[in-house]
């Protein structure tokens, strides 16, 4: 979509204001606004200029909340960081590390609730399922610069059952494809790395 100069300001400060909503909604109260700000966050990475620096300033506040005790909110911010990233490509590499602890951090405490001897929620099946989003959207576009983060993507990978097992079979499918991906975006430099991870994950 072109913008003008008046409307790419306008846009700048639309997204200011959304940012503004999703670090102020802290408490259980204000789930359904902050979830509804980091979804318009989603759909306008799809549909407005990548180049706009505010993406940046929204990647960091999304990031930041994957950590989120609401599953629905984390779901949320996982799929809006995806989408950002899709969009900023290698702009986004600053807040990778941000992204990668929080998103390890989530898929660990889903993965062992999930393996407490019960079925998993649905909530948790969309944070596992929303985890591979982004985990997708990080190989396709970052690829270059994962050498810091291999070891905790792997051990997703290959070691959550949820991404082996047919406990979900769109989840194993997709799971499948993105190991499929890592093979193909990892750098060639790193192909000894990543097969010695790969070992020590079986």
């Amino acid at each position: 979509m072109n913008l003008d100069e008046v409307a790419v300001d306008s846009f700048g400060k639309m997204c200011e204001e959304i940012v503004h909503l999703i670090n102020a909604t802290d408490d259980e109260s204000g789930v359904p606004v902050k979830r509804a700000a980091i979804s318009t966050l989603e759909v306008l990475a799809g549909r407005f200029p990548s180049g706009h620096p505010i993406f940046r300033k929204c990647l960091a506040a999304v990031a930041e909340c994957i950590s989120s005790k609401n599953l629905g909110v984390s779901s949320s911010c996982l799929r809006t960081t995806g989408a950002l990233i899709n969009v900023l490509g290698p702009k986004a590499l600053i807040e990778l590390p941000c992204i990668m602890k929080n998103l390890v951090k989530q898929s660990l405490e889903v993965s062992f609730a999930s393996q407490s001897g019960r079925n998993a929620t649905a909530e948790e099946q969309l944070l596992m399922l929303s985890v591979l989003v982004t985990l997708e959207a990080v190989i396709d576009k970052l690829g270059g610069f994962l050498n810091p983060h291999l070891g905790d993507i792997m051990k997703i990978m290959v070691l959550h059952p949820e991404y082996v097992s047919d406990f979900d079979k769109n989840l194993k499918s997709k799971a499948n494809a993105i190991r499929r991906l890592l093979t193909d975006k990892i750098p060639v430099s790193s192909s000894h790395t990543y097969m010695n991870l790969v070992l020590l994950c079986l």
